[in-house]
């Protein structure tokens, strides 16, 4: 079992004080799955697996006190591997209907099989390489929020998204303060609407990823 620490805790509590019992076992449940499979589908690093919380599931979930996803949004995870932000937002947000899309076989059939066990509705797993230009025509178009976590370069990552969205979409990408300098050319070329959001003060105690980590919410 990952160990689910009294920061964890404070963390899900001081974030999400609404948070059911229900809830915080699936998280915990969704951890242990992922440890448990990591060996043989190679999830996480394994220096990673003792800090799943920390490195991975807290990231995922930061968003929701730095961006507002709105009420029913369908939503789609590219490159979600072993699902993260997907499976840990959906989780804690049940209303948001979930794709969750990743090109290695092996994990997608961890992913059908982390959405069964936690007895997730609203979630569909797809087994598909996608690439600028190259969007599948059962996905066009269908998102009202494209999320990307540790996939490529901003200028390829948002080629990529466009299709997936329909009109006034949102992509927020999970990127660091050395991916600034990249996104300063990025938006010299392109005339998009882009914010950079920090994680918030109050929270930063919680993960040594949260100082660095840079949530880039582009529109348009």
């Amino acid at each position: 079992m990952v160990k689910f620490s009294l920061q964890t805790r404070a963390f899900l509590v001081q974030a999400f004080p609404s948070l059911s019992l229900l809830q915080m076992e699936q998280l915990q449940r969704y951890a242990d799955l992922v440890a448990t499979h990591n060996r043989a589908v190679n999830l996480v690093s394994r220096k990673d697996v003792c800090r799943l919380w920390e490195h991975h599931i807290l990231p995922s979930l930061i968003v929701l006190k730095m961006s507002e996803i709105p009420d029913g949004a369908a939503v789609v995870d590219v490159g979600t591997g072993a699902g993260f932000p997907g499976i840990p937002l959906k989780i804690v947000r049940p209303d948001l209907r979930m794709a969750l899309v990743d090109s290695i076989r092996k994990k997608t059939l961890f992913l059908y099989k982390a959405v069964e066990e936690l007895a997730l509705t609203g979630v569909k797993v797809y087994n598909e390489r996608l690439e600028p230009g190259k969007v599948p025509g059962f996905l066009y178009q269908e998102f009202q929020v494209v999320l990307a976590r540790a996939v490529t370069n901003i200028k390829a990552l948002y080629s990529l998204a466009q299709p997936l969205l329909k009109e006034n979409g949102l992509l927020l990408a999970w990127k660091g303060e050395s991916d600034m300098p990249e996104l300063k050319e990025f938006l010299r070329i392109n005339q998009v609407d882009c914010q950079v959001l920090s994680v918030p003060s109050d929270f930063q105690k919680y993960s040594d990823k949260f100082r660095m980590l840079r949530i880039i919410r582009l529109s348009g």
